[in-house]
């Protein structure tokens, strides 16, 4: 699957596409733990991380111009084991296929020894001429949770509303 060529092509017709917040209920939580590096992938606008404003941060989208790195994640991760202390994932690994989800789930798990993500469980429910459904990987919450502990996640929280999901490899 060409993911960049995917999300640019829902940029072109939806510039606002990537500024909705998904994380926004995790803020105050992550600010608690005072992380000195954190990545947000899938980062769209960058506005989490700037909210967050931690020492280091890094947003990666495959195709936003709001990112500082623009690359497809499923191909990899070009960071050194344990780079940062945080890897944040807002409404992504639904947006990918499955086998390709669970790669990036170790790179994850590479990068930093604590992640929180969310999960749109759903059909995504946005319509683009010509662009299938954007959640490539749909699962009920049991699932995820199930494919997430499989990766090797220890769960700290899940925090409502969404599938938040803190925790430690």
């Amino acid at each position: 699957m060409d993911y960049k060529k995917l999300y640019d092509q829902v940029y072109t017709m939806a510039p606002t596409y990537g500024d909705f917040n998904h994380g926004r209920d995790a803020v105050e939580f992550v600010r608690s733990y005072n992380f000195r590096s954190i990545i947000e992938l899938g980062c769209g606008s960058g506005e989490w991380l700037r909210t967050v404003d931690p020492p280091q941060g890094v947003g990666v989208d495959v195709s936003s111009p709001g990112a500082d790195l623009t690359l497809d994640i499923t191909r990899g991760l070009p960071f050194d084991d344990d780079s940062f202390d945080l890897v944040a994932a807002f409404d992504v690994l639904e947006h990918i296929g499955f086998d390709d989800m669970i790669s990036v789930l170790f790179e994850i798990r590479r990068i930093a020894p604590r992640a929180i993500v969310s999960i749109g469980y759903g059909p995504s429910g946005h319509k683009h001429p010509g662009v299938d459904e954007l959640h490539r990987t749909i699962m009920d919450q049991k699932q995820w949770i199930k494919v997430i502990k499989d990766s090797g996640m220890i769960f700290n929280r899940i925090i409502p509303p969404k599938y938040l999901c803190f925790g430690e490899w």
